[in-house]
Formats: structure tokens, sequence, C-alpha cells
């Protein structure tokens, strides 16, 4: 498990992952149950690199799945109790 960030060129990273984890190049990436608000299984992306790191965790490169340029439609899941 970790927490997936993006920036404005495209590029995800997916940090806070236990340096013994070992993931490899094309293992598929997808949320997680981690609160009510998002459901697990959406698939994300795939690993395509992970650096060292000095703090014991491992940034992991991730490919997106989509080209987020090119989306038809997309779900937006909103936290939080409000009935908005």
């Amino acid at each position: 498990m970790g927490v997936i960030n993006g920036d404005d060129r495209g590029n995800l990273t997916l940090f806070y992952v236990p340096e013994e984890r070992h993931l490899k190049n094309g293992m598929g990436v997808s949320t997680s149950l981690m609160g009510r608000h998002v459901p697990p299984g959406i698939p994300i992306g795939r690993v395509i690199g992970a650096k060292k790191s000095k703090d014991g965790f491992l940034p992991i490169s991730i490919q997106a799945g989509a080209h987020l340029t090119q989306l038809y439609s997309v779900e937006i899941y909103s936290g939080g109790d409000s009935k908005e």
C-alpha cells in the first residue's frame, strides 16, 4: 500500500511503499479498500520503476492505465459525509 501522487506532466508516483516490498515492473496497481469513499479494485496503472530512498520507503514510478488527456468520462468520488 502507498499513496499515489501525480504531477502536471502526467507522471504518477506511488509513495510510502516499504523497501521490503518486492514490486516488479509490469505489476498492476489499483485502489484498495482504505475507506468507504473510494471502492477497491479500480485500475490505476502498472509499475515501471523504483528508486532507492534513505527513509526506508521506495518511490515507485507508475505508468497510468489510460491516456488521461483522452478520457471520455470520469467518475469523481468525493469525501466526507455530505449529501451533496
